[in-house]
């Protein structure tokens, strides 16, 4: 089945509700500091008793109070009764950007790097957009898209979630109409073990403030990627199986849920399923996506190219030297038979020399059509000498000298 936006919005959208609830219980009131510099962090204080002030922290970095904006419940880092108690710092990737104004309505993504940010900020965007070119999805290769909707900014999050396995994400604003969502993976943020009233309102708060098109597709993502335990009910349902508790979920006609009952504690049939059913391994972990850092990407090809190189140069002088043995091999065997015939012509009597003349007619022929001449060993002797140069010329050119 080809891939689409809403596929990957439907396989993302539990887990990431769930995760932005922790997320949102963990920085409560608290301020946050950006920087996007080409060593990327996200951090997150507790605002101080009497409030906290905005402020400029520097070029790339940002420092403002409150949870950032929202995304509905779920989307935005959620705001808790209990603030912050300390100080997180995480790092943050750059996916994309919307930018509601007057006159322009689009979202941006972080590949496009119209701001010139350093490579470590964007890196992970690339990766959105090879995947869309990969499954055919326009709307993650294309470098703008219009806001058709609200909703649209918190929609290409989930499924920039869904391709990357970093499940955070922060929509910090940047003013003048502009909002800047990272994705965030940290260890940190790992959910632990699962618990009933914490999954039920992930389900419930993903159906709320989402566009859920397969709701039975994203609820087994959900199960897979938190290793939730299940087992199938009489009527086509599920239930959900958490060692606190259980909730029996439905689904109507057309295939959405219709009714999650959650039963806290485990009692009876549920109990007997949940220890008969062996803990799923989940899939998301939390704290492995990583890129290539500040000077990674161009160091390791130039190391590679430098190798190439130099492997092919080993090659060639290896050619050359053989090159060169067989020249010298074939320079000294004619000089010697040269040597060897001069020799023979100046011993041998030229009585001799005339009847073996006469009494071979090959012979005879040979030297009528390469008469004797004085100082024949000497042109023989210049004719090896002419093809010496011709060769040296051919190594001084395969040399580059």
């Amino acid at each position: 089945m080809s891939d689409s936006l809403q596929n990957l919005v439907d396989r993302a959208v539990f887990l990431s509700t769930e995760v932005q609830h922790h997320f949102g219980r963990l920085i409560a009131g608290a301020e946050f500091d950006i920087d996007f510099s080409a060593a990327p962090r996200l951090r997150f204080t507790p605002a101080p008793a009497a409030g906290g002030t905005a402020q400029a922290a520097g070029s790339g970095t940002s420092r403002k109070s409150g949870a950032g904006k929202g995304g509905g419940s779920g989307q935005g880092a959620a705001a808790s009764d209990s603030p912050a108690q300390r100080e997180l710092t995480l790092r943050p990737h750059m996916v994309g950007s919307d930018v509601s104004r007057a006159r322009e309505a689009n979202w941006h993504w972080g590949w496009t790097n119209d701001s010139g940010f350093p490579e470590p900020v964007i890196a992970l965007s690339h990766r959105i957009r090879e995947y869309g070119e990969a499954h055919g999805i326009p709307e993650l290769t294309a470098p703008e898209v219009p806001l058709d909707s609200e909703a649209l900014p918190a929609r290409l999050t989930l499924a920039a979630k869904a391709v990357t396995g970093a499940w955070a994400h922060y929509p910090a604003q940047a003013g003048g109409g502009t909002t800047v969502w990272v994705l965030i993976d940290d260890a940190q943020l790992a959910l632990g073990e699962p618990e009933l009233r914490k999954t039920v309102r992930a389900i419930a708060g993903g159906i709320t403030d989402n566009e859920v098109a397969d709701h039975r597709a994203a609820l087994e993502s959900y199960f897979r990627l938190r290793g939730l335990r299940s087992a199938p009910l009489p009527d086509g349902g599920v239930r959900l199986l958490c060692a606190d508790g259980s909730a029996d979920i439905t689904f109507d006609e057309a295939g959405r849920i219709a009714s999650c009952q959650a039963s806290p504690g485990l009692e009876g049939e549920a109990a007997e399923q949940f220890a008969a059913v062996e803990a799923p391994v989940a899939e998301a972990v939390f704290g492995t996506v990583t890129v290539p850092e500040a000077g990674a990407v161009p160091d390791a090809p130039a190391a590679e190219a430098g190798t190439a190189a130099a492997e092919r140069e080993v090659a060639a002088e290896r050619a050359v030297a053989q090159e060169r043995a067989v020249a010298q091999e074939q320079t000294a065997e004619v000089a010697e038979q040269a040597e060897k015939a001069e020799a023979v012509r100046s011993e041998a009597p030229a009585a001799e020399t005339e009847t073996a003349a006469v009494e071979n007619p090959a012979a005879e022929e040979v030297v009528q059509e390469q008469p004797a001449q004085p100082g024949q060993a000497d042109a023989e002797q210049a004719g090896v000498k002419a093809e010496q140069p011709e060769k040296r010329g051919f190594f001084k050119r395969l040399f580059g000298r």
